[in-house]
């Protein structure tokens, strides 16, 4: 519709592109954007991003043990699939606390896969050296100063943190 001059709101819309708004339309707009952070489901929406860590935890895992490589792109691919999950899980619903389940649930399945891959890698030297490794998986401590070493690495960090960006973004709460 149209409106005096003077009487209107201006956003920066997609692409940095100018979007005009009428009080009656950025009162209706700001009302179904509060309307995404009201009342989400916290446990389904951790469920289901604890679900998509295992599986993106699982897909990192096998791909690092398969292939001897350690893509930075599936660290983010992991965050994004635990983001979508949490938002989903929701009922697509937004805010910080969704944010930080989101970040939380990625660090715990980055840190737990390059756990498991580490623990992989002791198992083939162990057996490389002709020492006797029990038939049913071993685990070491997880927090081990030299498991730590092993599993944590500057430009893991790095990658970790790229990931943990892309989950903590995805259920972050839109405004005007």
């Amino acid at each position: 519709k149209e409106v005096p001059a003077g009487q209107f709101f201006s956003y920066k819309g997609k692409k940095g592109v100018d979007v005009y708004l009428c009080s009656t339309c950025r009162d209706e707009a700001e009302k179904i954007l509060k309307a995404e952070t009201d009342n989400p489901n916290l446990v389904l929406g951790a469920a289901l991003g604890a679900l998509a860590g295992v599986v993106g935890g699982f897909i990192w895992y096998w791909f690092v043990i398969l292939t001897h490589y350690q893509i930075g792109y599936l660290a983010i691919g992991v965050g994004f699939l635990i983001g979508q999950g949490v938002l989903w899980g929701s009922g697509k619903k937004r805010g910080q606390t969704l944010q930080f389940i989101s970040a939380g649930i990625t660090l715990v399945s980055l840190y737990a896969a390059n756990y498991f891959i580490v623990m992989d890698e002791i198992r083939k030297y162990l057996i490389q050296n002709n020492y006797t490794v029990p038939n049913r998986i071993f685990l070491v401590q997880p927090f081990d100063s030299n498991v730590l070493h092993n599993v944590v690495s500057p430009i893991g960090l790095l990658i970790w943190g790229i990931g943990i960006y892309f989950a903590y973004s995805i259920p972050k709460a839109r405004g005007l």
